[in-house]
């Protein structure tokens, strides 16, 4: 099975050609407008191009960027898909990572890696709801205890706020990489993404795969990222840390149509272009995944 051409599927977000974000400014959401924030923010166009460039995330090669605006909120990150199951102000990064990392019900890449991956885009839904960030020495710290609107997400949050001192990034992602894989799945059955297909074992036993129950809200993360790419669109924030997380799990290698040096080079800056702790998050996943590559290589 094989994604078909960006342009062959409607990209239903708008894109204004005139910024409207300036601070304190209000407007009417048009179309596909996103779903109100929990801290009950003016709802924001799915999609709309707003974003900074930080001063801590500053790219070797920068590409061209949008206009500063003001911090990103949950409802930005939120993102809605043509047929979308179940529209959700969460930003469910793990979400769409499942996806892509899929095609059908085969896994693109290896268990672990996706499983450190998805334990990364659990962490990053909490910290672009501002419910955690990471110190200087890489600990999570919680910063919000208010539970999320998403059960994953509070199940998450709960466990780091039962430790009794911050936990290590690399130790967070060793911990939630063991059941990530199952706990996104499971998310997304809930939701009616997927279905879970149970089979017998010749010499016995059970195993247990994921199919996606509609393969346009399969094919629209790709298609979204390729769109955006060919195109020239800056990505939106909720984009960018999905595009992070892909380069990170190699993913990207069966999304992106380009992945040249240069091309991965640009979408790696884009994936820097957000707010603490996302790239710091997405640092330690780098070096984690690094590290266990090159320990697996030694042996």
């Amino acid at each position: 099975m094989s994604y078909p051409h960006p342009q062959d599927l409607h990209d239903p977000r708008q894109y204004p050609p005139t910024p409207r974000h300036a601070a304190g400014h209000n407007w009417s959401p048009g179309p596909y407008a996103g779903p109100a924030a929990p801290g009950g923010d003016q709802p924001i166009p799915a999609g709309y191009p707003v974003g900074q460039t930080p001063s801590h995330a500053t790219p070797a090669v920068p590409p061209a960027v949008p206009a500063a605006g003001p911090p990103h909120t949950v409802a930005q990150y939120a993102v809605v898909a043509p047929r979308p199951s179940r529209p959700s102000a969460w930003p469910r990064f793990g979400d769409d990572l499942f996806r892509l990392a899929h095609d059908g019900g085969r896994l693109f890449v290896d268990q672990d890696l996706i499983a450190l991956g998805l334990a990364c885009a659990m962490l990053a839904e909490l910290g672009a709801g501002q419910h955690i960030d990471v110190d200087q020495q890489g600990r999570v710290v919680v910063v919000n205890r208010r539970p999320p609107p998403d059960a994953l997400a509070h199940t998450v949050l709960d466990q780091l706020a039962a430790e009794p001192e911050p936990v290590h990034v690399y130790d967070c992602l060793r911990f939630l990489s063991k059941d990530a894989y199952q706990q996104v799945a499971r998310r997304m059955v809930l939701s009616g993404d997927l279905r879970e297909i149970t089979r017998k074992r010749l010499f016995g036993g059970q195993r247990t795969s994921y199919a996606p129950t509609d393969n346009n809200t399969a094919y629209w993360a790709c298609a979204r990222l390729n769109t955006s790419m060919s195109k020239g669109r800056d990505f939106d924030p909720f984009d960018r840390v999905l595009v992070g997380l892909l380069l990170s799990t190699g993913v990207y290698r069966r999304v992106f149509e380009n992945t040249s040096g240069s091309a991965v080079t640009q979408l790696t800056a884009y994936s820097r272009q957000t707010r603490q702790p996302i790239p710091a998050l997405l640092g330690h996943l780098d070096s984690f995944v690094g590290n266990t590559a090159s320990t697996v290589t030694a042996r």
